[in-house]
């Protein structure tokens, strides 16, 4: 049993005194109530205490994983959890075989939750990416319809299927057994959506999500667990048998190929007349699935990113215009979210209501397009949690624009420096921001692929998502610095 977890997630901002009932309830749930029933389950959940000190606990292990590995899970987790979450309210620990959580709201895992997410992948890439995506789509569909109809008890399903050059690919998905079958699969798309677009240049031979009500995962070899052998007189007893069928077994299984072969070519040259159908008729998707889908554009040749000549850079989607102009009704006053430094930012809403934000800039702007073009080299490449997520850009005529996640709560200013709105910032949520905005800093500073500083951190560049998450926002004045460089001369002042 590995000792170490995979990832964990506590809250910030929520926490309990030591010595209080909380900790002694959460102390009784961890080491006691959070037992596998004789191992008899994959999942349970149960609480500890009386309100406001009741605790709520929730235990989940892989279908595979035998009664005693998953018992044995759940054990290390329970103890480990306490010191990566020492006094938080709320947290949750992912290991290979199992997860486990706690909370101090009622029925949290009977809640969809996919407000942050962990990914891990294999640094070995496929050497076909865009038909591999195509067969990993069609793979998840196929296994998230499984996990809500044929085992809607448990809502896991995992399956092995030939893909490109005879290799086989083994997916597995699982959801929290209490989430209702439309939160299941809200949950998986959210999780494929967000690996899909994690992964725009290339794709990793295997990866891996964790989301707090759903998991997925997929591989170029199996990662399941064997099941139960069989014992020793079943298999003295089956082993003349077994012997007589294996001549039998080679024709079947020569057969078997011979059919898959053909098959694959079939679907190979049937991939190969579809993408130079699409080449030739341009693309014809629906206007939400190419917002959403789009990866092979790439930004023109001839545009010079700050002092950095990009060239075909695949980092993040180019959208079209003419898409960006359906989803905000041809920027509607209606649409507008507000007015930034270099322009306005509408509002967009695609057919499956998936929310947006669109930040636009006049292309007849010269000092505005640097900070355009400068956000853009910056941005699609960090990823963190408290940083605001590009998710596209536009170069198009003479529109500028970028396209961000949406972020409903809006920019931190708005709240502080109003005098009905400031309340619902108490000290605790303040805080909440405080620490969330210091970890993006950090992460720009010193754990970033680039060093980063931004240079017009405010109040109004702090965006909040649903659940009042700090992200910072508008890197248009940042500046990149090389991995010593320590100090820098600057020609003009910037900021604010």
């Amino acid at each position: 049993m590995q000792v170490n977890p995979i990832f964990y997630d506590c809250s910030m901002s929520n926490n309990y005194a030591e010595r209080s009932k909380f900790q002694s309830n959460l102390n009784r749930l961890l080491y006691r109530s959070l037992y596998n029933n004789g191992g008899n389950s994959i999942y349970t959940k149960v609480s500890e205490g009386e309100e406001p000190d009741k605790v709520h606990g929730v235990f989940l292990c892989r279908r595979d994983v035998a009664p005693k590995d998953c018992q044995n899970c759940i054990d290390v987790a329970s103890e480990r959890i306490l010191h990566e979450c020492p006094l938080d309210k709320q947290g949750n620990i992912w290991y290979d075989d199992c997860l486990v959580g706690y909370s101090n709201i009622p029925n949290f895992a009977s809640m969809l939750n996919t407000s942050f997410s962990k990914i891990l992948y294999n640094t070995q890439n496929v050497s076909q990416p865009e038909q591999f995506m195509e067969y990993l789509s069609a793979m998840f569909d196929n296994l998230t319809t499984q996990a809500i109809t044929i085992n809607p008890n448990l809502k896991y399903a995992e399956n092995s299927d030939l893909t490109i050059s005879f290799q086989v690919l083994y997916g597995m998905v699982q959801c929290l057994p209490d989430l209702s079958a439309v939160d299941c699969v809200t949950c998986l798309k959210t999780a494929f959506s967000g690996m899909r677009d994690y992964f725009l240049a290339s794709v990793p031979r295997g990866v891996r999500i964790l989301l707090p009500s759903c998991n997925l995962r997929y591989d170029l070899y199996p990662f399941f667990y064997a099941s139960v052998p069989p014992s020793a007189s079943q298999g003295n007893e089956d082993e003349g048998k077994n012997t007589s069928k294996t001549k039998l077994i080679s024709i079947i299984v020569g057969v078997i190929l011979a059919i898959l072969a053909v098959g694959l070519a079939g679907t190979c040259f049937y991939l190969v007349k579809r993408r130079r159908r699409i080449e030739k008729e341009g693309n014809e998707k629906s206007q939400e699935l190419q917002l959403l889908d789009i990866i092979g554009e790439t930004l023109d040749e001839n545009d010079d990113f700050g002092s950095e000549k990009q060239g075909r850079s695949r980092e993040f989607p180019v959208v079209k215009l003419d898409l960006i102009r359906a989803v905000t009704q041809n920027f509607s006053e209606e649409n507008k979210l507000g007015e930034g430094g270099f322009g306005p930012v509408y509002k967009g809403t695609v057919a499956n209501g998936i929310t947006i934000a669109i930040k636009r800039l006049s292309r007849t702007s010269g000092q505005g397009l640097k900070e355009f073009k400068n956000e853009v080299v910056l941005i699609a490449r960090l990823q963190h949690r408290n940083l605001v997520r590009l998710l596209g850009c536009c170069l198009e005529g003479n529109e500028a624009l970028l396209i961000y996640e949406f972020m409903p709560n809006k920019s931190l200013d708005l709240l502080l420096f109003d005098s009905r709105k400031n309340e619902i910032l108490d000290w605790r949520q303040r805080l909440h921001i405080i620490k969330g905005i210091a970890k993006g800093i950090l992460y720009l500073h010193e754990d970033s692929r680039l060093r980063i500083i931004h240079r017009d951190l405010k109040s109004s560049n702090v965006l909040l998502d649903k659940d009042m998450n700090p992200k910072i926002s508008d890197f248009g004045m940042a500046k990149m610095f090389s991995g010593n460089q320590r100090e820098a001369n600057t020609n003009r002042v910037v900021g604010t």
